[in-house]
């Protein structure tokens, strides 16, 4: 990644960590009600910041490849648990809405940087 001097300055990065905040403060009273799904979702969120991270600081776009995989899969794991979270009654969807949409964007960031390793 020409230019790029930390994964910090990664588009990907920083949405999906500014997401991974936003997963914990509004999955916080979801805690009492179902710890164990609101936990599984906390980690789909550090996942998704961990693994674009994560794949940067590799030797190989290869592996960076990878690890975008990771972290994209992560994403969808998130829309899920978020959706069973509303679904169960756990969260408003109001509060639900702009995460899974913004879980979707990241998704999508993620996706488009994957394919720039590949050209």
């Amino acid at each position: 990644m020409a230019g790029i001097r930390g994964f910090e300055e990664l588009v990907a990065w920083q949405k999906g960590h500014r997401l991974a905040v936003d997963v914990y403060r509004t999955t916080k009273p979801c805690l009492r009600q179902d710890f164990d799904l609101c936990r599984q979702a906390r980690r789909s969120a550090v996942s998704v910041v961990s693994n674009v991270a994560e794949g940067f600081e590799r030797f190989s776009p290869a592996e960076f490849g990878y690890f975008l995989g990771v972290a994209r899969g992560s994403a969808g794991e998130l829309r899920a648990q978020l959706r069973l979270m509303q679904d169960l009654g756990y969260l408003p969807g109001p509060s639900v809405e702009p995460l899974i949409l913004r879980s979707t964007e990241v998704s999508r960031i993620i996706a488009g940087l994957a394919a720039s390793l590949r050209r």
